[in-house]
């Protein structure tokens, strides 16, 4: 029997997350899709797993039209923060945040989708002004961290 490495749950004790693991893959835009419930976030399943070579993505709303969302405090991760990763299997991967930079919104930084022996891991959310005509956020707030 092989383990089950999925993401089932993210945990960010500094800023009080313990959220839900969606299964998400791109829109017909060829963005990154976001998780169905804004409690929950979402992990881009079509690239590693959370503690697997390589970068895993997981996302989540920074806010919703009826106030804050999962990611609304993520901003206030701190350098050397613990967040940790339930997997599907009872495993948790622990993970220590790294760096933290703001891009624009449109941005494809492809560096994300690189491959690599290391596992790492990039949350991603919201941040800048809201643009009413893209409907979007003019900004994305993207948190690295790597296997503590």
């Amino acid at each position: 029997m092989f383990a089950d490495a999925t993401p089932v749950r993210l945990v960010i004790p500094s800023i009080s997350v313990d959220a839900r693991v969606e299964s998400r893959g791109l829109t017909r835009s060829k963005n990154l899709d976001t998780a169905l419930d804004y409690h929950n976030v979402a992990w881009y399943d079509l690239g590693p797993r959370p503690g697997e070579a390589g970068n895993a993505i997981i996302n989540g709303h920074v806010n919703w039209w009826t106030g804050n969302a999962v990611f609304t405090y993520l901003a206030r991760v701190r350098l050397g923060d613990s967040i940790e990763v339930l997997r599907a299997d009872g495993t948790t991967v622990s993970f220590r945040v790294t760096a933290k930079r703001v891009v624009a919104a449109n941005a494809r930084v492809a560096s994300l989708f690189a491959p690599s022996a290391v596992p790492s891991l990039t949350l991603i959310t919201c941040t800048g002004v809201w643009d009413a005509l893209t409907f979007s956020d003019t900004q994305r707030l993207l948190v690295s961290a790597v296997l503590a």
